[in-house]
């Protein structure tokens, strides 16, 4: 933030990147004054979460990093110190766009939840403990230029947003053109959906700019799965016990 020609020649990998995301949130629940166990095996294989937080209701967090996708790259440009992108509904290369960019989202996150070969990771089925993945999303758009907009169809679809809000994707095989369905959305094409439907209660976004203290509690927004709970208020109630939240998005 303040030496930004420091950050230029010596760039943050994504392994960094993510390692950082993990610090910053362990001071979050530290600041909390929660206590966590890190690298939780939670029974499903030997694959762990990343934090199992103490509460009379156990959460289960994992982070996921939305790092910026090749697609992305190829479609940055810069002249002198001026520089930006150019994702298009219509580019040559679907994936250089904001649709294969939310697609591509789609796709990091449920890679942890589900693994091809061996299925759901990470996540048991819900037994008594609250599970939820939270996304460090400064890496969408490049940079960071999602919104809640991005967000809700990321996880609940087209419903509940204005038409100007809902991106649509062209399937390459039929032709077809349709609105971008949600993670917890039945239907959705994803492989790992339906592991999201059964085993996540939460999802949260989180993208930083100041890195400060206190800011993923003030920033972060959260879409609760309605597959998990009987409903909005039962949903709220849950919430409310998370430290780290103002609020949650409304399934409408």
């Amino acid at each position: 933030i303040t030496d930004k020609a420091a950050y230029q020649a010596n760039p943050l990998q994504p392994s960094d990147m993510s390692f950082l995301f993990e610090i910053r949130f362990a001071r979050s629940l530290a600041l909390a004054a929660l206590t966590a166990e890190y690298e939780h095996g939670a029974g499903v294989g030997d694959t762990t979460v990343d934090f199992r937080v103490t509460f009379d209701t156990p959460w289960l967090v994992e982070l996921v990093s939305l790092h910026e996708s090749e697609a992305f790259k190829q479609a940055t440009w810069t002249s002198g110190a001026v520089y930006g992108y150019a994702l298009q509904t219509n580019a040559d290369d679907p994936r250089r766009s904001e649709e294969g960019e939310t697609l591509k989202a789609q796709e990091r996150i449920g890679n942890k939840v589900f693994d091809q070969k061996h299925g759901p990771i990470k996540f048991p089925e819900p037994n008594g403990s609250i599970h939820m993945l939270m996304v460090d999303a400064r890496g969408f758009l490049g940079d960071g230029h999602g919104d809640k907009f991005d967000w809700h169809q990321i996880v609940y679809g087209p419903h509940g947003l204005e038409d100007h809000f809902i991106k649509y994707w062209t399937n390459p095989k039929t032709g077809k053109r349709s609105p971008i369905m949600g993670l917890f959305e039945p239907g959705c094409p994803l492989a790992a959906s339906h592991v999201m439907r059964e085993r996540i209660h939460i999802v949260g976004f989180i993208c930083e700019r100041t890195f400060g203290a206190g800011e993923i509690k003030e920033q972060a927004f959260y879409c609760c799965n309605p597959a998990l709970f009987e409903n909005e208020e039962k949903a709220r109630s849950v919430l409310s016990l998370w430290p780290l939240q103002k609020g949650f998005e409304r399934r409408r």
